[in-house]
């Protein structure tokens, strides 16, 4: 199958979420140079172009080039993935094409070396799920096999710059994202040692972890449509176990940019369980941010304290439990957040999120305490004045009445209080219907 056929299996929104469809083609605000009025035209054809700043290219090339991808192979793999079709990449002369082949064969390798008594170490009940995520164990002199070349070794960061192993008596997890082999992780087999329970590869020429996402699944996530973020390797086994196959691992406590773009491509919908010591809850609240910020639907299922997935499991807990008491990530943040500047970063983000729906904005508001309810006041205001330059949005006071123009629509306010949404048509009309407002109140 060609490059072509697959793009045409492919919806532009999935690789472009945050286009619209305008005639034939879609269109959105250029990510490389900054607009108001959107320019950058995608078409269904694989091509992109950029009547703003003159940027062109292919929708495998748009994935490179905005780090979604680390190389042609990738992105075209990444396109499959979307398109639900299964391609031989023998044949792409990808970039880096030869280190994915060589963890391959090192990870077959690592595979034929697993015991099943490695498996409790990480919580893993059955051969069948660590052929899943093909676990498997270094064995000290791994590097010495005549299969696997030094140069390509420490290209992938299994050996250092010295020819020291990396990971060597370790269990193995693959660093997997879109099906690919980006990295290995070893994790220590006796917990009494003080060497670090886990240790990855380093940053290689497909591997940043920062900017992988473990365990990124196309065909699962667009099959629920929704994504479960949790921390670390351990808990996507715990949740994968218990049914939930469209976990990932962010490897961290803290969300990249690229990451949330990865994401974004396959759902706007999350479920966030990050761990629940206190880096984990300081996580959900920085990571839920940034989500929402990012125009996602955000719920929060809770840990009990001190507990990740894994322990939680290992307790007799049940995620069903957990998730059916989730909590919408607006009101959990908006508990949390004490200070008042944080507070109003967080209005604005929900604003944000919320301006092409002020029905919504204002159910919203609803839940505020009067304290909360002035200060998003002045945050709407806010957005309105930077709006004013874009739609010619006001704000007109009078008596006890307050009109806003909000996105599209007029927002009237009476003694403060919320009164109606009436949606902006033409100017001259808007214009009689605001007048005829004020004049039955005067």
């Amino acid at each position: 199958m060609t490059i072509k056929e697959i793009i045409k299996k492919v919806n532009p929104q999935e690789v472009f979420p945050n286009a619209r469809k305008s005639g034939k083609a879609w269109v959105m605000l250029c990510p490389f140079h900054n607009e108001n009025k959107p320019s950058f035209y995608i078409y269904k054809d694989g091509a992109y172009h950029c009547f703003g700043c003159g940027k062109h290219g292919t929708w495998v090339q748009y994935l490179v080039q905005t780090g979604q991808a680390q190389d042609n192979k990738e992105a075209i793999q990444y396109l499959a993935n979307l398109a639900g079709v299964e391609i031989n990449l023998n044949g792409v002369k990808g970039k880096y094409k030869e280190l994915y082949d060589f963890n391959d064969k090192v990870c077959q390798f690592f595979q034929e070396k697993l015991k099943k008594e490695h498996l409790k170490i990480l919580g893993i009940s059955s051969e069948e799920v660590a052929k899943v995520f093909r676990i498997g164990f270094a064995p000290p002199g791994y590097s010495n096999s005549k299969l696997f070349p030094q140069e390509f070794l420490k290209k992938v960061g299994l050996i250092n710059e010295n020819g020291r192993e990396i990971l060597a008596g370790r269990v193995i997890i693959p660093i997997t994202e879109y099906g690919l082999i980006k990295g290995f992780v070893g994790r220590k087999i006796n917990d009494n040692d003080d060497s670090p329970k886990y240790i990855n590869t380093s940053t290689s020429e497909i591997f940043e972890k920062k900017k992988t996402v473990y365990n990124l699944t196309p065909e699962e996530i667009k099959k629920k449509d929704y994504v479960v973020i949790v921390e670390g390797y351990t808990d996507v086994f715990a949740l994968y176990q218990a049914g939930y196959k469209s976990t990932v691992a962010l490897m961290g406590c803290n969300i990249d940019d690229v990451q949330i773009r990865k994401i974004q491509k396959l759902t706007k919908k999350v479920l966030l369980m990050m761990d629940g010591d206190e880096s984990g809850r300081k996580a959900t609240i920085e990571i839920a941010r940034k989500l929402i910020e990012n125009d996602f639907t955000v719920k929060i299922a809770l840990l009990p304290n001190g507990m990740d997935p894994k322990d939680y499991v290992e307790n007799g807990g049940k995620f069903s439990a957990i998730i059916k008491d989730k909590v919408d990530a607006e009101n959990y943040l908006l508990e949390k957040t004490t200070s008042w500047e944080d507070k109003f970063f967080l209005l604005k983000s929900i604003a944000s999120k919320y301006k092409k729906s002020p029905e919504k904005l204002i159910e919203f508001t609803k839940k505020f305490d009067n304290e909360t309810h002035r200060l998003f006041q002045e945050i709407q205001a806010a957005f309105v004045l930077e709006e004013f330059v874009k739609s010619t949005g006001k704000i007109v006071y009078k008596k006890d009445i307050e009109i806003i123009r909000w996105f599209g629509n007029f927002i009237v306010y009476k003694n403060q209080k919320f009164w109606f949404v009436m949606k902006t048509t033409d100017p001259v009309e808007d214009k009689k219907k605001l007048l005829k407002v004020l004049e039955e109140e005067e």
